[in-house]
């Protein structure tokens, strides 16, 4: 029997008409209607999955963690779903074997922790990460297509830091632990939009930054340079606003290697940006303070970054093979037997290398620098090579990104919260994307 085309409408038209009033039948109509909402969205995204992939960097600073991670597991499905239906769309699985060494810790970290479900959840997190990054290279196979998800990803950041620096002038109050009221009586607020949390949002804008700098460096209309200038511009003061010192230092060193891969004279240009800045730091008693205390053990905060590392490593010494288990649960959960100061009981070690030390042992540390290592000096090895200006000017972007956060990690752990985990391996993405982008035949012929 042949079936025609209207006739295998009708038929699938039926059947999705039982499977739902079997859903009506058994579950409770609000249930079923969320799921067909989810259903729907999935089959609109499938439809158009780029679409979808705009929304992990443009949504991620403004929906809630639960929120946002639902609708990024609904956007890898809908990716892999068009990725089965579309045999135009090419899966393009990363070869980096550390990449799966680290993920592999990762769950034997979950599985073997004291704190499963907690440690479980983290590792799912690391998944998605995992996902977008194939998502990415997959799908931004066409210049176009990366510029448009990078200017997804600078419009958001300048709609953080225009509320960032709102709120600050306002005067908006945030947590008495932000800052040490002895030695800074005259630091009353700090930025932090829609982060919660002042260092967060340092350190959001510490991955975003580069990209947004090298958008204006790629631009020959100077009236988009002057744009995305300005768009760096107001990211830069929403950055100084936070008061985050740990978020300077990287956003410094970020520069300074953004400055020697693409153009030595930057570092005339931001020495010179820096002279000036002078008589506003000095007037700036706030500023000139905060800026002062950066390596004084007189702020209660560098004192207890530095017990809090030093309780680290004891529980490193004891469990230095497996880790205690991934996630700040885990850490928080054993801290109070390793605690030097039974009164504090921090959520993270503030250090990105004993956090991952701490949690999945040192094998997962060396993976992390490993990883990492190999994808910094592809980029490296790239960005000499380069011709084409776009993929240069990205790939010093990415790098930049990837060692300024790397200098965060020194004072504080950057895989703790879900956004900044989504927010490390979307940059990661970028990076292999930018390795790969050579090598696609349409590429070549079409140059964009």
């Amino acid at each position: 029997m042949v079936w025609s085309g209207e006739q295998g409408i009708q038929l699938v038209g039926i059947l999705a008409g039982v499977f739902i009033g079997l859903l009506f039948l058994y579950f409770p109509p609000l249930e079923v209607a969320k799921l067909l909402l989810v259903l729907g969205a999935v089959v609109v995204l499938a439809g158009n999955y780029f679409l979808g992939l705009l929304l992990i960097p443009f949504a991620l600073p403004f929906l809630p963690n639960l929120a946002y991670t639902m609708l990024l597991a609904l956007v890898l499905g809908s990716f892999l779903l068009r990725v089965l239906l579309d045999r135009k769309l090419q899966l393009r699985v990363p070869a980096n074997p550390f990449m799966y060494i680290l993920l592999g810790l990762f769950f034997l970290s979950g599985v073997s922790s004291i704190t499963l479900g907690y440690s479980l959840r983290e590792f799912v997190l690391h998944c998605l990460g995992w996902g977008i990054v194939l998502a990415l290279t997959s799908s931004l196979t066409q210049r176009r297509r990366l510029k448009i998800f990078l200017m997804a990803m600078v419009l958001a950041a300048v709609l953080v830091s225009l509320y960032g620096i709102y709120g600050y002038f306002i005067g908006v109050p945030g947590e008495s632990g932000w800052v040490d009221a002895e030695m800074h009586p005259e630091l009353t607020t700090r930025a932090y939009s829609t982060f919660g949390n002042p260092n967060v949002l340092a350190e959001y804008l510490v991955f975003v930054l580069p990209f947004s700098l090298a958008l204006a460096w790629y631009q020959r209309d100077w009236s988009l340079r002057l744009l995305y200038g300005g768009a760096t511009a107001l990211q830069v003061l929403c950055l100084v606003l936070t008061m985050s010192r740990s978020g300077w230092l990287a956003f410094a060193a970020g520069m300074a290697v953004f400055a020697v891969l693409l153009d030595r004279r930057l570092l005339l240009v931001g020495l010179g940006l820096g002279v000036l800045a002078l008589p506003v730091l000095l007037r700036s008693d706030v500023f000139l303070q905060r800026l002062l205390s950066i390596f004084s053990l007189k702020d209660s905060s560098n004192a207890h970054r530095i017990v809090v590392w030093q309780e680290t490593l004891v529980m490193i010494r004891n469990f230095w093979a497996t880790g205690v288990g991934l996630g700040h649960r885990a850490f928080r959960f054993l801290y109070p037997y390793f605690a030097f100061d039974r009164s504090k009981y921090p959520f993270h070690s503030h250090n990105t290398y004993l956090q991952v030390a701490v949690e999945t042992g040192l094998f997962g540390l060396a993976a992390l620098l490993l990883y990492l290592g190999s994808i910094l000096k592809g980029a490296v090895r790239r960005i000499f090579v380069e011709s084409h200006p776009f993929d240069r000017t990205m790939l010093v972007a990415a790098t930049s990104s990837l060692a300024g956060i790397l200098v965060f990690g020194l004072f504080e752990s950057v895989l703790y919260l879900p956004k900044i985990i989504i927010m490390f391996w979307t940059v990661v993405g970028i990076t292999l994307t930018l390795l790969e982008i050579r090598g696609s035949s349409f590429e070549i012929r079409n140059g964009e």
